[in-house]
């Protein structure tokens, strides 16, 4: 009796320490490429071949596949290395525009800077400049007049996303922020507040 639950044993430690990754198949390894080029798991999983229907559940379905998500995440490991890309250097890239003053791309005579001289933080924060140029009446010979007009990238975007990653500000209702709500009021002080009485 000792010596069979002792087998026993050895054979439920033995399945139980099998921890090697199950290989993908080609149709997973396929769904992890194309999930890499646009972090949509459903479009993924179109382009990887399967059906229309099942596209949708399986998407999802392949994320939480423990080999899969390993490989994934591997992946994006492996970009980041090449790209250099980080948590870090996103951020920093988010705050040269969340905290961009326009009064730094002027000289001290209120010239606009050229654009060779402008510092790292202050074209990061500008998405394009159109240069025009206009005929000034009246001159002779005829001078002409160059207009330079600014766009900035959305600085309210950016506070917002550093605002969200800060937790500085979370919607009411949310997880983060639950609503709460007295329901121990009487239908006389519902009233008056809907009515906008101090109660």
């Amino acid at each position: 009796m000792f010596f069979l639950l002792t087998k026993f044993c050895k054979c439920v430690l033995s399945f139980g320490m099998d921890v090697t990754p199950r290989k993908l198949t080609p149709k997973q390894q396929k769904f992890v490429e194309e999930y890499l080029c646009d972090l949509n798991a459903t479009q993924a999983a179109l382009r990887a071949g399967y059906s229309v229907k099942t596209a949708m559940a399986i998407g999802a379905e392949n994320l939480k596949k423990p080999q899969i998500h390993a490989a994934v995440q591997a992946e994006m490991d492996k970009r980041s290395a090449r790209t250099e890309v980080t948590a870090d250097s996103v951020l920093k890239e988010i705050c040269k525009i969340a905290f961009s003053d326009i009064r730094n791309v002027f000289d001290e005579n209120g010239r606009l800077l050229p654009v060779h001289m402008m510092s790292p933080d202050v074209s990061a924060s500008i998405s394009s400049i159109k240069i025009s140029t206009k005929s000034i009446p009246g001159s002779d010979p005829v001078d002409v007049e160059h207009i330079a007009e600014l766009k900035f990238w959305d600085k309210n975007s950016s506070l917002e996303k550093l605002g969200k990653h800060l937790k500085l500000f979370n919607d009411v209702g949310s997880r983060e922020n639950p609503l709460t709500v007295n329901t121990e009021l009487t239908d006389e002080q519902l009233t008056a507040i809907a009515m906008g009485k101090k109660q």
